[in-house]
C-alpha cells in the first residue's frame, strides 16, 4: 500500500524526460535489502598519459583552459552572476576520484586530472562507489561490454565481477559505505524494477516493483526513485525505507525531473512551476513535510533544471539549465539565501562532482555536435575556471 507524505504547499538521456516535464507543465497551467550478497578476472588497469589541468590546451573553449578566470555569466530570471561565496565545505582532505569518457575508454583519476587509470570499455551509464575503489557498468545497444549485467571492475586490481539480471543502462546508486550498489533492470513486460547487488556481483535481490533511477540517501536508510523511465507528467518522487515492506510517495514532487540526498537525510528536487518558464527547488527534510525552496524563471518553458547535486555541506546545490536546443550552463543554488547563481555561459556544461575543497568538476562541449569536450572545474562563486582532463566526456 503507498501511503503520501504530507506537502505544504549526462545529458541527452533525459531528452524524453524533458518531454515529459513539458507535458507536465502544460497540465499545470491547464488544470492547475538492504541484505544484499562469480568472480572473473580481465587484464589489470592500465596507467595512461593523460596531461591534467594546466598542461592541457583547447582553444576551443573560451577563455583559454588553465588560467584562473572570471565567469559574468547571467540567466534570464532571478539568477545573478558570482554569488557570494560560501563556506568550504566540511569534508576530508584529500584528493577524491572522478570517472570519465575519452575515446572507448573509461577512466578513473584524481579529481585533478592525475594519475589517470584506464579501467573498462567506454559507456553511458556507469557509477563510481564513493570510496573510489569500484566502478560498476551497464553496457547499451552497440556498446563493449556484457549488457544486461552489472559490469563491477576493481579499479586497483582489474577484477572484474558481474551480476545482476535485466540491468537496463538508467541511473545506479551506490550505498555510502560502497558495500553495495541499486541499479534498475527492466522485465520482459517492460516493467522497470529496482535491485541491489553487493560489490562483488552477488546476493542480487529485488527492491521494489515498479522503480527507476535510485537516489541512495547519505546515510543508506532510504532511497528516492520513481516508477517508471521517463516518468509521466503525475509520477511523484517514491520513498523506500531501509527494511520498509511498503514504499510512499512524495505528493508535492509531482513532475519532479532530478533529485539528490544532501546532509541530514535531506532530499532535494526539481520541478516546473504552475507558471509558464518558471522552475522550483524543494526540499524534504527528514520526518518532516516537503516545502519550496527557491525558484528561478528561465526564459523559456522549454527549458528544465536537471543534474541537481548537493554539496558536502549542504550548503549549496550545482544544477543544468537545459535549453530546447539541448545546450545548458551551471547554476548554483545557495540553500541559506535561496538565490541562483550562473557559473558557466551557457554552451553545454553538465556538473559531475562537488571535490571536497568545495570545486564543481563539470564537463563541458559536446562531442556528438562536432565540439572539443573537456572535463572542467570551477568555483561555485564562477571564478578559478580551468582546464582538467581536454577531450574527456560524461
Amino acid at each position: 500500500m503507498t501511503e503520501e507524505l504530507p506537502s505544504d504547499s549526462s545529458q541527452k538521456r533525459r531528452i524524453a524526460l524533458l518531454v515529459a516535464v513539458s507535458v507536465a507543465v502544460i497540465l499545470l497551467l491547464a488544470g492547475g535489502a538492504w541484505a544484499l550478497f562469480g568472480r572473473g578476472e580481465t587484464d589489470a588497469p592500465k596507467q595512461t598519459t593523460i596531461e591534467p589541468a594546466e598542461e592541457t590546451s583547447a582553444t576551443t573553449l573560451p577563455p583559454v583552459p588553465g588560467t584562473e578566470t572570471s565567469t559574468s555569466a547571467t540567466a534570464t530570471g532571478t539568477a545573478e552572476p558570482g554569488g557570494p561565496t560560501s563556506p568550504e565545505p566540511q569534508a576530508p582532505a584529500g584528493s577524491s576520484k572522478i570517472v570519465f569518457r575519452l575515446g572507448n575508454r573509461l577512466y578513473v583519476a584524481n579529481d585533478d586530472g592525475t594519475d589517470p587509470v584506464a579501467v573498462a570499455d567506454a559507456a553511458q551509464c556507469y557509477a563510481l562507489s564513493p570510496d573510489g575503489r569500484t566502478l560498476a557498468v551497464v553496457y547499451g545497444e552497440g556498446e563493449g561490454g556484457v549488457r544486461g549485467v552489472v559490469s563491477l571492475f576493481d579499479v586497483a586490481t582489474g577484477l572484474t565481477h558481474t551480476g545482476g539480471r535485466g540491468a537496463t543502462p538508467i541511473d545506479m546508486a551506490w550505498a555510502p559505505d560502497s558495500s553495495w550498489i541499486a541499479y534498475t533492470a527492466l522485465r520482459n513486460d517492460g516493467i522497470f524494477e529496482l535491485k541491489g547487488l553487493d560489490s562483488t556481483g552477488r546476493g542480487d535481490s529485488l527492491l521494489v516493483s515498479p522503480g527507476a533511477r535510485p537516489a541512495m540517501s547519505v546515510e543508506g536508510k532510504d532511497i528516492a526513485y520513481k516508477q517508471s523511465d521517463p516518468p509521466g507528467p503525475d509520477d511523484p518522487l517514491m520513498l523506500l525505507a531501509q527494511g520498509a515492506k511498503d514504499s510512499r510517495s512524495l505528493k508535492s514532487s509531482r513532475g519532479a525531473l532530478s533529485w539528490a540526498w544532501g546532509p541530514g537525510e535531506r532530499l532535494y528536487y526539481t520541478r516546473p512551476s504552475s507558471s509558464e518558464g518558471a522552475w522550483e527547488i524543494w526540499v524534504r527534510p527528514k520526518g518532516e513535510a516537503a516545502r519550496k525552496a527557491g525558484s528561478i524563471m528561465l526564459s523559456t518553458p522549454a527549458h528544465a533544471l536537471d543534474d541537481l547535486m548537493v554539496s558536502a555541506d549542504g550548503s549549496e546545490i550545482v544544477l543544468s539549465a537545459i535549453g530546447d536546443d539541448d545546450y545548458s550552463r551551471l547554476m548554483v543554488f545557495n540553500v541559506a539565501d535561496a538565490r541562483f547563481f550562473a557559473v558557466t555561459t551557457r554552451r553545454d556544461a553538465y556538473p559531475a562532482a562537488w571535490t571536497p575543497d568545495g570545486r564543481i568538476l563539470y564537463f563541458e562541449g559536446n562531442g556528438y555536435q562536432g565540439e572539443s569536450s573537456a572535463l572542467m572545474s570551477i568555483r561555485s562563486d564562477g571564478t578559478g575556471r580551468r582546464m582538467v582532463v581536454s577531450g574527456a566526456q560524461p
